[in-house]
């Protein structure tokens, strides 16, 4: 079948042109010998006069580039073209993933993107593209510092957002930029406590989670007095997970950022006394390790 499938690609119907690109995909996922001599004619379709059938091109080859993205790399300056030229969401969601993974790839890549994709991020009013934008930035271009600062400026508003959805998807963006940029995400550490008052769980757990990378010396006892105050009104499961990130933030690379171990212990005792936590063993354990690894604190904590 796969040389008539290819064959109707010649149709003048746009609609069976459209038929015949997403009919190939299923073709490739039984008889993927068929790919290699089928492929320049499904890039024709890329430049269709059709819409609907450069948008179902656009699909297959995104989903192909997911198992193999470095064979998609030639098709770059078609995919660029598409980007800046197309006005369909939709299409433009796609490609924009199929760059987040080929940049990586393809160094060169990054500076030619920085430009439009920053356009797309002031432009776009679909909170579905932009996010999608924003997420491709966090993954291949977090080199760029213009860029991702940008990104951070739209993320505010995610996570202010009242759809609980987006307010989830701000904060795993925000993760992301963390891992290379996590003086930026800093900044932003009064948006993400506030996030430790909301009713969803998720949302809550996430705002823990970021938390662990905003800690220095100097804001560690600010933001474990914020987490203590949770303690009381928290149920079981979170009320456990609390106790477990604010030894977690404490004890981070052998207690980097302590350096009151005296305040530290009298944290420990507090967290002690929390009704109902299923962590009494690791409490007791950040005791012992404390005693044994700082001689000067042992007379106090003996007492």
């Amino acid at each position: 079948l796969a040389a008539d499938v290819v064959a109707i690609l010649n149709t003048s119907r746009p609609y069976v042109r459209k038929r015949a690109v997403l009919a190939l995909y299923k073709i490739f996922l039984r008889f993927p010998d068929a790919l290699r001599p089928a492929f320049p004619r499904l890039k024709e379709k890329l430049e269709d006069q059709d819409q609907a059938v450069v948008s179902s091109a656009v699909n297959v080859i995104c989903e192909l580039a997911r198992k193999n993205p470095a064979n998609y790399l030639p098709l770059a300056p078609l995919f660029f073209k598409i980007m800046t030229t197309c006005s369909n969401n939709w299409m433009l969601i796609k490609v924009v993933k199929l760059f987040g993974t080929l940049c990586p790839l393809e160094p060169r890549l990054v500076k030619k993107l920085a430009e439009p994709l920053s356009n797309m991020i002031n432009t776009t009013p679909a909170m579905s593209l932009l996010y999608e934008v924003i997420q491709t930035c966090c993954t291949g271009l977090s080199e760029n510092v213009n860029v991702i600062k940008l990104c951070l400026s739209r993320l505010r508003a995610f996570i202010e957002d009242p759809d609980q959805n987006l307010k989830y998807l701000g904060l795993v963006a925000l993760c992301e930029i963390m891992k290379a940029h996590p003086k930026a995400v800093a900044d932003y550490r009064d948006l993400v406590l506030w996030c430790l008052e909301d009713e969803d769980q998720t949302i809550r757990s996430r705002a823990l989670h970021l938390l662990s990378g905003m800690v220095t010396k100097k804001n560690l006892p600010e933001i474990v007095a914020k987490l203590m105050t949770h303690l009381p009104k928290a149920e079981a499961a979170y009320r456990d997970e609390l106790v477990e990130r604010i030894i977690s933030i404490c004890s981070q690379n052998l207690y980097q950022f302590i350096s009151d171990f005296e305040w530290y212990l009298d944290v420990l005792v507090q967290l002690s006394h929390v009704t109902g936590t299923s962590h009494g063993a690791l409490i007791s354990a950040q005791f012992l390790d404390v005693m044994i690894r700082v001689k000067l604190i042992r007379p106090i904590g003996l007492k």
